[in-house]
């Protein structure tokens, strides 16, 4: 499985170099971990901690560590950067996304790992920035008023979903850029992933997804366009090896099959359901492939694959959901605190663990197996 590959690739990949003077380790206040094991554990017999991470928007793991981008912080460390962090969260290392000639990038909203070096995309600077493990960062050009909201590598290149120019530019390895069109008119694509063959983007305003095919150098692309529920405004998309899942903004997921772009509906529990509609609605952004499956006493269970759904809702609580792929069902559900407006936007699996950036200013580890 393509999966298990990559997944085998990240963890041989040694994250080491020396780090640049302005790449500073956290003082030993940052971050702080909160340990909410009892309160929070719900119906999954797992537990949590909290990290604090002002600014927080978008989380990736290159197989050793985790890598955090953060936006327009007033952290002295930490402004519009990156954060390398361990996973038992006690060493973090910060990253400015400041390049050898002194620019800045501005609002990094989505960071991928491309097998060696980690990138994001920047929202206010409509760029994308590759950081190397050591910390040196290199800015590329995308066109005028794109505002990339996500990024993908598809295993030579780097792909942007451009919420502003209702577009997807590619980065090839030297950093060469070219947009591709196709996509509905005014899409607004939010999110991308890469299924081992096509790309595919969450169009949040046409409310559809859309199938992209390129060669990895070519000029044209074939674009197909799938439609999902009406006003269902997908704002992610990921791939669990067989199918697609969009994270929608009408209290559901959608599973995709990726031949005929079927869309299937998965409803979610609870004040998530219809049957009382804007009085608790929920709002769902964070997916992350949990795979292969295990039990909790270890033993590989590769039949089972999951996919880890974050929703916020309207009464000032949230939930985590593990779907089975396999049969739509949730097996598990994980409470979020109340009161702390905890909005999932985006989420990494490392094989044992599930994170979550919550609410621009924390990241939440669950132990997932």
């Amino acid at each position: 499985m393509k999966h298990s590959s990559a997944l085998s690739l990240m963890l041989s990949v040694a994250v080491a170099g020396s780090v640049p003077v302005w790449a500073q380790t956290a003082p030993s206040s940052q971050p702080v971990a909160i340990d909410y094991s009892a309160a929070r554990a719900a119906t999954l017999s797992t537990y949590a901690k909290d990290f604090k991470m002002q600014g927080a928007t978008a989380i990736a793991f290159d197989g050793v560590s985790v890598w955090v981008a953060r936006s327009d912080t007033a952290d002295p460390a930490c402004g519009h950067c990156v954060s390398r962090m361990s996973v038992d969260g006690k060493t973090v290392t910060h990253f400015p996304l400041r390049s050898a000639a002194g620019a800045f990038a501005q609002n990094p909203m989505a960071i991928a790992f491309d097998g060696v070096n980690m990138w994001t995309a920047n929202l206010g600077s409509n760029s994308v920035s590759r950081v190397t493990p050591a910390g040196v960062v290199t800015h590329f050009t995308l066109p005028v008023g794109a505002q990339p909201m996500d990024i993908v590598f598809d295993g030579t290149n780097m792909w942007t979903a451009n919420s502003g120019t209702h577009n997807v530019t590619r980065i090839g390895p030297t950093g060469v850029t070219t947009s591709f069109g196709g996509l509905p008119a005014n899409s607004q694509p939010m999110s991308i992933a890469f299924d081992g063959v096509n790309l595919w983007t969450a169009n949040a305003r046409t409310s559809n997804v859309s199938r992209i095919s390129v060669a990895s150098t070519g000029s044209t692309v074939s674009v197909t366009n799938f439609p999902l529920a009406a006003n269902s405004g997908p704002r992610a998309i990921a791939f669990d090896g067989l199918n697609l899942w969009t994270a929608n903004n009408v209290d559901t997921v959608a599973r995709i099959d990726g031949g005929s772009g079927a869309a299937t509906a998965v409803a979610l529990p609870g004040p998530c359901s219809s049957a009382s509609p804007g009085t608790n609605r929920c709002f769902v952004f964070g997916l992350a492939y949990d795979q292969p499956g295990y039990s909790s006493s270890g033993v590989s269970q590769p039949a089972n694959r999951f996919m880890w759904v974050g929703s916020s809702q309207t009464n000032n609580r949230g939930n985590l959901m593990r779907i089975d792929t396999a049969t739509n069902a949730i097996v598990a559900t994980y409470a979020l605190p109340a009161g702390l407006m905890p909005s999932p936007r985006s989420m990494a699996f490392d094989g044992d663990h599930v994170w979550v950036v919550l609410a621009f200013n924390r990241v939440t580890r669950i132990r997932a197996r």
